[in-house]
């Protein structure tokens, strides 16, 4: 619902965002909101609930544009709103013809039902959208540069996409552009500071030469007709995050080879992707920034810099949502983005997306530089920052090549107990960098909240740093592909000796598919003073001293309740009444493979079975 500061009022974008749990982000950047007439804001929920909300003067069904900018930000809807009629319009651009119209709701619950009906609406047919469209042209792109590497590809990708914005900008005009057959010509028009932003200069010659017929007209236009038509700028600004992992996975899963348009299978990309290349979705991580500055509270807008790092980077989605709140907190200090990957092919999609963050967030008076280092992160310094934001790669122990193992080793030191997950030591690395006041915040897999591997681990974070918020998403839906159920966590960091005074720790839960409904929750309640359920969704507080080492793994409210009756009735335990010995582990599974060819080629002797085992003991 509404907090105290924002009285509802339909014609208000700030009051929808509010009451709907929903983050409002101005659709344009400053320079082309100063051109274009009215209110313009994207609502973002997650998935399939985003939509533009428009106010204008003009006539809402004057022209097309506004489908055309729901469509090119990745968005399925757009609500036109008529204030001096009190009606407001709700269109889709698949269906540009149909209008559905609705009175201005006097009251919250009329925005609330209009919320359940993007919910349940009819999603697009798939491969229409724009990331769709643009995936298609990457495909192209990829099979007309062969044998280019990924990389080269990627350049090539940004090179193409910022001409198509100088295109729409009037810097370049569609005709020269449409001429260009080669990805020499299309460098050829784009100004220097577009060459550098792309690294267009590490471009070889030989791809350069190469022909891409008419490719470029894809970077104008849209495949769904010819009254919709792609606004690069609007892509790149509300849906790179989506777009660039998507291009990534199309780069892990596919060799380039020759593709033409409408032939071959067009469908995303399915199955499992490798566990450390995961991508976090901008509703998650925005979720995550927004709390991370209120845990931090006012107290670090007074300073003078703020230093952000995310040592997993990826495409860079943490420091770009970090540097769009920081602009609507109106912060005008100096920030500074620090970014670590691995990858080459993610340090050049987050160098070109951050870059454009961070001219967009120059022009509305932000002072702010970024580093992108491609890096191992584990053996990098990472300084002393304010905000640690990361989703580190998920990899376990078994999964770990030696040098990797030998990293986490050094870093957990004596707290690395039996299978440690690479991500214990991201955490742990970055809670020893932060400063006491200061706050990390980080995707895991939730099987390291409770595995037994981890207790020392947990109990040493618990001295170190308050623990304020644990989320977790049951199932494996919300990564797409992934085999892992994600989890967060808050951290700020403390002293030893502030252990006996803790605040208390949030916990946000939802069922599988229920997750952008409980990050709407999570924003809805920030201080949540009493239990918040839904079927799928509960937010509440729990007192410190209940979260042990033993397991961070959040249960329902329902459960909490049931365990403290049980432990106040008196009842006796099992340890009470048993013996309990842990039975045989099961995890040199090479042994029961051998034993068993064994007993397929060899007579049933006690003698010859005990001999293999002891021989492939000394083996393993």
């Amino acid at each position: 619902m509404l907090n105290s500061f924002t009285m509802w009022d339909p014609t208000n974008h700030t009051a929808w965002a509010n009451t709907l749990g929903l983050v409002p982000v101005p659709l344009f950047n400053q320079n082309r909101s100063a051109e274009v007439p009215g209110q313009y804001t994207v609502l973002l929920d997650g998935r399939t609930s985003s939509f533009a909300l428009c106010s204008s003067e003009s006539d809402p069904f004057g022209s097309n544009d506004p489908l055309s900018w729901s469509w090119s930000a990745n968005l399925n809807h757009v609500l036109q709103i008529d204030d001096d009629q009190d009606i407001m319009y709700l269109r889709r651009w698949d269906t540009p013809d149909t209008v559905r119209r609705f009175q201005l709701p006097s009251r919250p619950e009329g925005a609330e039902k209009l919320l359940t009906i993007l919910d349940k609406a009819t999603l697009p047919t798939p491969g229409s959208d724009v990331i769709g469209h643009i995936l298609r042209a990457f495909r192209y792109l990829r099979s007309s540069l062969v044998p280019a590497d990924a990389l080269e590809s990627i350049r090539v990708f940004n090179t193409f996409l910022a001409g198509a914005e100088a295109v729409r900008a009037g810097r370049i005009t569609e005709t020269d552009w449409s001429a260009c057959d080669t990805v020499g010509k299309v460098i050829e028009l784009l100004e220097d500071s577009i060459s550098a932003q792309t690294d267009a200069g590490n471009i070889s010659n030989a791809v350069k030469r190469k022909n891409i017929g008419n490719l470029s007209r894809a970077f104008l236009h849209s495949s769904i007709g010819p009254t919709i038509r792609l606004e690069p700028d609007l892509l790149l600004r509300h849906a790179s995050g989506q777009l660039y992992q998507e291009a990534h996975l199309i780069i892990e899963r596919e060799s380039p080879q020759l593709y033409l348009p409408g032939m071959g299978n067009e469908r995303r990309q399915q199955g499992t992707i490798k566990r450390d290349v995961r991508f976090t979705p901008t509703s998650l991580a925005r979720s995550l920034v927004q709390e991370s500055f209120r845990i931090a509270n006012e107290s670090i807008f007074q300073q003078e810099r703020i230093v952000i790092l995310d040592p997993a980077c990826g495409s860079g989605i943490f420091l770009q949502e970090a540097l769009r709140e920081l602009n609507s907190q109106e912060y005008r200090g100096e920030v500074i983005l620090r970014g670590f990957d691995i990858s080459p092919i993610s340090c050049t999609m987050a160098r070109f997306c951050i870059d454009r963050a961070c001219a967009d967030a120059r022009s509305a008076g932000v002072n702010v530089n970024f580093e992108i280092k491609q890096t191992n992160s584990l053996t990098e310094d990472w300084g002393i920052p304010d905000i640690i934001l990361m989703n580190p790669p998920f990899i376990d122990w078994q999964s770990l090549g030696t040098g990797q193992r030998e990293m986490v080793d050094q870093i957990l030191g004596t707290l690395r107990k039996g299978r440690a997950d690479i991500a214990m030591a991201f955490v742990w690395k970055g809670v020893s960098a932060l400063r006491r006041g200061s706050v990390l915040a980080s995707v895991l897999p939730a099987a390291i909240l409770d595995s037994g591997s981890g207790k020392d681990w947990r109990e040493e974070l618990a001295r170190h740093s308050q623990l304020r918020l644990i989320g977790y998403f049951r199932g494996y839906g919300f990564f797409a592909g992934s085999a892992v159920e994600p989890a967060f966590i808050l951290l700020q960091k403390t002293g030893e000796e502030e252990s006996v005074r803790r605040p208390p720790v949030k916990i946000l839960l939802s069922s599988e598919g229920a997750e952008d409904a409980a990050l709407r929750f999570l924003r809805r309640n920030p201080n949540p003073q009493k239990e918040n359920n839904s079927n799928s969704v509960e937010i509440y507080n729990v007192p410190a001293s209940i979260i042990q080492a033993a397991s961070w793994l959040p249960r329902s409210g329902k459960h909490q309740r049931v365990v403290a009756t049980l432990a106040s009735s008196g009842l006796p335990t099992v340890d009470d009444l048993f013996y309990v010995h842990q039975g045989i582990r099961t995890g040199m599974n090479e042994v029961y493979i051998l034993y068993g060819l064994c007993e397929l080629i060899k007579p049933d002797t006690l003698a010859y079975r005990t001999s293999v085992l002891v021989e492939v003991s000394k083996c393993t």
